[in-house]
């Protein structure tokens, strides 16, 4: 279990912020619209300005209420959800950094109950298909150093003959296999 839900902290609570506004916002239209409908209602049914002044004073009051519990709890619910994105994203961008550098060897992972296990497996398969198109490659490279080390001990001091050249055009073929792989 992550020790630490603020994984992000500036993205976090740039988020934390929107949805407070986003909250205070929409409760404060709703209250205003309320507001407006109770004095009407009260005015119609000619109800003294004193208990107007209560039902107002005290709607008030359980805005605030309302409001801050809101906050709060779809605050914790927020730092929730967002750490289960963010945190297998977090995750994922420092597997890419260390991807960046060439280190296949790289452990991806993300924990079972976050999100963006798709994601997850299908980098986990690039890398994989990177690592065996890379593997070939150097397999391929070795054979090739090792070709041409024994046709310069063989050749050393002699023209060359047919199957000498038979021999580097198939060298030459396979160097041209190299990294063709990749769209570049």
């Amino acid at each position: 279990m992550r020790k630490n839900y603020f994984v992000k902290p500036g993205l976090q609570m740039r988020n934390l912020l929107f949805n407070g506004y986003t909250i205070f916002a929409s409760v404060s239209l709703v209250y205003i619209g309320v507001e407006k409908t109770m004095v009407r209602a009260f005015n119609t049914l000619q109800i003294p300005a004193t208990d107007i002044a209560a039902s107002v004073s005290a709607m008030r009051m359980s805005l605030v209420w309302i409001i801050l519990v809101l906050i709060g709890g779809l605050g914790v619910l927020s730092v929730y959800i967002f750490h289960r994105f963010t945190g297998p994203l977090f995750a994922l961008e420092r597997s890419v950094e260390s991807l960046q550098t060439g280190d296949l060897n790289t452990h991806i992972a993300i924990r079972k109950d976050d999100h963006l296990h798709d994601l997850e497996e299908k980098l986990r398969e690039l890398v994989n298909a990177y690592r065996d198109i890379i593997l070939q490659d150097r397999k391929r490279a070795e054979r090739i150093s090792s070709l041409l080390g024994e046709i310069i001990e063989r050749g050393q001091g002699h023209p060359l003959s047919q199957s000498q050249i038979q021999e580097l055009a198939d060298i030459k073929r396979q160097a041209s296999l190299i990294t063709q792989q990749f769209k570049l």
